[in-house]
């Protein structure tokens, strides 16, 4: 008798779609030269200027030092600035930053559009039931 986990379990499901996404994400986020996570990033910035690492993970969902990681090269890539408030850092957006956030939000927009044509209806079904589980989860585990 095969394994029904292939269809059936929260976990293996979801990694197989995650796969999925993030190789068509990766494609329409090619314009920015970056991969999806860093405009995703950007774009909590862009909600958010100035914020912090802390503020970012917390929103966003990444280890802590993933954003570390990924904001340093932003920096480095001088898309974000820094400065030092108190014990925080805080992150802000740059002249360039905004002019990759044109790029970023346009490609945010293709996603969308064609998330909705491939996924129809059943995308608000999802994305609802998936930020519904993910709160869930994070209540266990935290």
């Amino acid at each position: 008798m095969g394994h029904q986990f292939y269809q059936t379990c929260a976990y293996f499901t979801a990694e197989k779609y995650t796969r999925a996404v993030e190789k068509l994400a990766g494609q329409v986020f090619m314009p920015t030269q970056l991969p999806p996570p860093y405009s995703y990033i950007m774009m909590f910035v862009e909600d958010h200027n100035p914020t912090t690492i802390m503020q970012i993970t917390s929103s966003l969902g990444y280890d802590r030092s993933s954003v570390s990681r990924m904001t340093k090269k932003l920096v480095n890539l001088e898309l974000l600035s820094t400065t030092n408030k108190g014990r925080e850092t805080q992150l802000m957006l740059t002249t360039k930053g905004i002019s990759f956030l044109r790029v970023a939000n346009n490609c945010l927009n293709n996603l969308k559009k064609l998330t909705d044509e491939l996924l129809s209806t059943d995308k608000v079904k999802m994305t609802t039931l998936l930020n519904k589980n993910e709160k869930k989860i994070r209540s266990w585990i935290n």
